[in-house]
């Protein structure tokens, strides 16, 4: 049986906790080889998860012919440079959220698979969720009418140590933003994926509480043009909260779809005064499902089911949010390149 070679760039946790037991699970796909700037780090990695071959040198890596996708599990700073190494070699690309600090790195990207003839996607695990997938479905039946708004909140407590491996998280030039760029980015992937094409949006970036560099507070306003309808959403992002919250809401002229909590199993449909509840429990290794759709259309020559250019979009908005918060101004998303047929 045919399989995929797969590399990895980035000894990180995600890595090791969600994509390299997915590629274990997967008979068509195989793990070949890892890609850390440490040497012994990426050996350390290497020895822990079985898999061949531990590289420091990323020309070496690339030139290892059993790679033939890359999984980019690195801070979002290196994506773009990553990316771009890995399509001029030929291989094709699944990366990590965001796709890259800003839209000009994703456009590169994008441009970069594009020339060279390779698969790119990004993992944004949450659009294979089956409520999710279900709430698309009632979306595009009418189930809940014309679509008017959508509502989105995050939050939770997020302040870790300097010391800590995943403070980097903390710091503008390795992780581009706070809680907007880092868990936002996944909302606002989402929204793209069921409201459709975002428009413009209205933001306010802050740091409320916390005195890292990146912002703990983030509150968009933003409009999605759905089936020729403009589509109002409040998304609301903070890592300054004493409780969690994880509610995601679609709201039309007949009824409201609750995926809240977005990460748990429920859908509740309501419709005039009748409710639905339904459970949808997503896969118990998120990942999963992406990794195993991304290696069997690289196989079968087909292009991934989310490629780069939708990827990108939630990176688009992120920057229009941005720029609002520093302006105080309503700021345009500029459209994604189309998908080539």
């Amino acid at each position: 049986m045919r399989t995929l070679g797969w590399g990895i760039i980035g000894c990180s946790e995600i890595a090791a906790k969600r994509f390299v037991p997915a590629v274990n699970q997967i008979r068509e796909a195989r793990l070949v080889a890892v890609l850390s700037r440490d040497l012994a780090r990426a050996q350390q990695f290497a020895d822990r998860h079985g898999i061949e071959r531990a590289y420091a040198d990323r020309a070496a890596f690339l030139r290892d012919p059993e790679v033939e996708a890359v999984y980019v599990a690195s801070p979002p700073y290196r994506h773009c440079a990553e990316v771009l190494a890995a399509a001029e070699a030929g291989k094709h690309v699944l990366c990590e959220k965001p796709l890259a600090l800003t839209g000009e790195e994703c456009r590169r990207m994008v441009d970069a698979c594009r020339r060279n003839g390779v698969r790119l996607a990004v993992a944004y695990p949450r659009r294979y969720y089956p409520k999710v997938q279900k709430a698309r479905a009632l979306l595009e039946a009418g189930a809940i009418g014309q679509l008017v708004a959508a509502r989105v909140f995050l939050a939770g407590w997020y302040n870790p140590d300097p010391s800590e491996i995943r403070a980097w998280r903390l710091v503008k030039a390795l992780a581009g933003g706070g809680p907007l760029m880092d868990v936002g980015s996944h909302r606002l992937d989402l929204l793209a994926y069921l409201l459709g094409e975002p428009v413009d949006v209205l933001a306010l970036a802050d740091r409320l509480v916390h005195r890292y560099e990146v912002e703990d507070s983030a509150a968009l306003l933003l409009r999605f043009r759905s089936n020729n309808h403009l589509v109002q959403v409040s998304a609301a992002f903070h890592w300054n909260l004493g409780v969690r919250r994880d509610e995601f809401e679609l709201l039309g002229t007949q009824g409201s779809i609750s995926l809240t909590p977005l990460d748990g199993p429920d859908l509740v449909l309501r419709v005039g005064r009748d409710e639905e509840r339904a459970s949808f429990p997503p896969a118990a290794n998120v990942q999963l499902p992406l990794v195993e759709d991304f290696t069997r259309r690289v196989l079968a020559g087909q292009d991934a089911r989310f490629p780069g250019e939708e990827g990108m979009k939630a990176s688009l908005m992120i920057d229009a949010a941005y720029e609002s918060a520093r302006t105080g101004r309503r700021i345009e998303v500029p459209p994604a390149p189309p998908v080539p047929e």
